[in-house]
């Protein structure tokens, strides 16, 4: 087996724990009140996930059905790492199953999402990590030792028509996955903390019938103009 001339291994910037650990009292939603890009469409939660994951991303690139650098970033990944794999739409193939989750887990990975497939539900559930795809397959990638080694490590990757590189931060849950720079999170967190602080008591309101939600978010002149159109459409008893 060789390496391929053109496959690249590159470190990974280092993102701020504090910063981390903000996010990590945040709400993933709220940000998509916010963002449009960087939420990774139809990348779907497949095991873990039920509270929110928050990690600095590094990234796989792989090549046709080779995922021999997957196996190979199981022992550069470190704890808090969360692994975006770039399986080129192929959901064919799985390239992440419970070998490869439980090797990332073992390492301190607190997470992984693939453009393609994954496969051993069972066993990804057992790793403790969040992991999302576009899906289950039981059909694998492989070694192929008759090739060499294809593809890049913290190169940058596109999942889910989101465009991703190593030392962003990847916020996951239940809802899906959020891929951002650091620098665009924390310019926001007072906005979504005030986002945040403000929902509990307006529902409260709406609840006990004090108020609608259309009072609450519509700015008076559109709710006066939309109302006149409703009343405009109604039909007399």
């Amino acid at each position: 087996m060789s390496v391929a001339p053109d496959v690249r291994i590159l470190p990974a910037p280092a993102v701020d724990d504090a910063l981390l650990e903000t996010l990590r009292g945040l709400d993933l939603p709220t940000f998509g009140h916010i963002l449009e890009d960087g939420f990774a469409r139809g990348i779907q939660r497949i095991a873990g996930g039920e509270t929110l994951t928050v990690g600095r991303v590094v990234t796989v690139k792989l090549v046709v059905t080779d995922s021999r650098l997957v196996h190979y970033m199981t022992s550069l990944v470190q704890p808090g790492d969360f692994v975006v794999v770039d399986n080129g739409h192929n959901t064919t193939h799985a390239s992440v199953g419970g070998g490869v989750a439980g090797a990332l887990a073992a390492r301190g990975a607190v997470g992984v999402a693939v453009e393609g497939t994954v496969t051993d539900v069972v066993e990804l559930r057992e790793s403790g990590m969040v992991v999302l795809g576009r899906g289950l397959a039981p059909f694998t990638t492989r070694t192929q030792p008759d090739r060499p080694v294809q593809g890049g490590i913290n190169v940058p990757v596109t999942i889910g028509g989101a465009s991703v590189r190593a030392g962003m931060i990847a916020m996951a849950d239940e809802n899906g996955v959020l891929f951002a720079e650091p620098d665009v999170l924390a310019g926001l967190v007072d906005r979504v903390r005030g986002m945040m602080a403000w929902e509990p008591p307006a529902m409260a309101r709406v609840r006990a019938g004090e108020t609608t939600l259309a009072e609450l978010i519509l700015p008076p002149e559109d709710l006066a103009a939309l109302d006149a159109l409703a009343s405009a459409g109604r039909i007399a008893p």
